[in-house]
């Protein structure tokens, strides 16, 4: 038997009106670029967080590199992220002109190791990147000891752990900035979570 690994047509199915209005009502209002549906989305998304305000881009990976470059990175700089994550994660880093410098990760959540981030740190380092994976949060509360401990910025990855929390508070709310992805086949399943916005 041949099992999907993710249904997204299934996804679809369940929450085919709503989508098919949404969808109609973009095209009728030529509401291509930017518009009242991204501005109602931000809005939701920053207020869902509890935070001052989110700004959309094209996807995740982007998302990241805008961090990195909004941080002010500059090549040569180095960045400790996870090894256990997906490319996007390094390779913006690359992109912005950073070095990228991995750290291992927990056995128990996949996530990155404070330990070895503390020992990965030179005076080259300037910020970290730390993965929420799997709908797992990284170990902020030490992460940002560090990060302070340092005088390192710190861009939270939740692309994969959307509306999750550690020790009562979300993820995306600790670092200078957070990225998200809304590619319908995340671990979350963005298309059955608009209800939440």
């Amino acid at each position: 038997m041949k099992i999907p690994f993710v249904d997204l047509h299934a996804q679809y199915l369940t929450i085919k009106q709503e989508i098919d209005r949404a969808i109609a009502d973009v095209i009728a209002q030529s509401a291509y670029i930017r518009g009242p549906h991204v501005d109602a989305f931000e809005e939701a998304w920053a207020r869902t967080l509890g935070v001052k305000r989110c700004v959309s881009c094209a996807n995740g990976t982007d998302a990241i590199y805008i961090a990195l470059r909004g941080l002010g990175l500059k090549r040569g700089d180095e960045v400790i992220t996870s090894a256990h994550s997906w490319i996007s994660t390094s390779e913006t880093i690359t992109q912005a002109g950073g070095r990228v410098v991995f750290c291992d990760t927990d056995e128990e959540t996949f996530t990155i190791d404070p330990a070895d981030i503390e020992r990965k740190i030179t005076p080259a380092t300037v910020g970290i990147v730390p993965v929420h994976l799997y709908g797992q949060p990284a170990d902020m509360g030490a992460i940002m000891a560090i990060a302070r401990k340092h005088n390192l910025w710190v861009i939270e990855d939740c692309a994969q752990a959307h509306l999750a929390s550690y020790k009562g508070q979300l993820v995306g709310t600790f670092g200078n900035v957070a990225t998200f992805s809304f590619y319908p086949g995340k671990t979350w399943a963005p298309m059955g979570m608009l209800d939440a916005l």
